[in-house]
């Protein structure tokens, strides 16, 4: 998927699954680093992965949890803190 603001489509196959905020935070980035092996890696995409692979919920299901590289990059790429 291609951000819009990178030139990129408003099709439906190419729109980002995420609230408002979220996609405030994720803007234009397709790729992030994985805080633990510093590897760039490309964005968690709901449409083509299982989310239970890449994400746990922590602190009683307020706080989502990286698993994988991706799944780390990806919880970075929207942190809002």
């Amino acid at each position: 998927m291609i951000p819009k603001a990178a030139g990129g489509t408003d099709d439906e196959e190419n729109l980002w699954l995420a609230c408002r905020l979220c996609n405030a935070y994720k803007g234009i980035q397709t790729y992030a680093k994985d805080p633990v092996t510093s590897r760039k890696v490309k964005l968690f995409n709901p449409r083509q992965q299982k989310w239970s692979r890449h994400f746990t919920w922590a602190n009683n299901g307020t706080q989502i949890t990286g698993l994988t590289v991706c799944g780390r990059a990806t919880v970075l790429a929207f942190a809002t803190e």
